[in-house]
């Protein structure tokens, strides 16, 4: 019993995680799995070009305030990425899972002085536009924080939970 409870909770922490926003200001995400065909062409296009050796893991469409975006979510060797896009094949966002070291020296600074006795072991860099951040989940015993840098390692929100 105790596993699965760490196994859920595990899993509702990753779907914050990847639910989380490129701004302070959280968007309303819901999203709903849907199969291949359902996407539209232009949408499945521009991936496959874009993306020719990427193995789809799975489709959805996702409601961000009010809107309908497409969602890909896509493994390229060991690199896990969920790309947003506008129906018209255009791209909204794109998230890449990282591993912390990874990330750009300035931002693993910052969080790994902000939160010396933490765990990181992963993260992701999230990219809208010309906007990249960085979410990255920090542990600390039972507390876990999630907090969100700018590509110059400057905080942009910390959101606390405690499991």
């Amino acid at each position: 019993m105790r596993s699965t409870n760490h196994i859920l909770r595990g899993a509702v922490l990753l779907a914050c995680l990847l639910a989380l926003p490129l701004s302070a200001n959280a968007d309303r995400r819901y999203a709903k799995r849907i199969k291949k065909d359902a996407v539209p062409c232009a949408v499945l296009t521009d991936f496959n070009n874009v993306y020719p050796n990427h193995k789809v893991q799975g489709y959805s469409r996702v409601d961000i305030d009010g809107r309908n975006y497409y969602q890909m979510e896509s493994l390229d060797g060991k690199t896990r990425r969920y790309i947003v896009y506008n129906e018209d094949g255009s791209v909204y966002e794109t998230r890449e899972v990282v591993k912390v070291r990874s990330m750009p020296e300035n931002v693993w600074q910052a969080v790994s002085q902000a939160y010396p006795q933490a765990t990181m072991n992963w993260g992701e860099r999230a990219t809208r536009g010309t906007v990249v951040q960085y979410n990255v989940i920090v542990r600390e015993g039972r507390k876990r924080t999630n907090v969100v840098l700018d590509q110059s390692g400057n905080f942009v929100q910390r959101l606390v939970s405690w499991i």
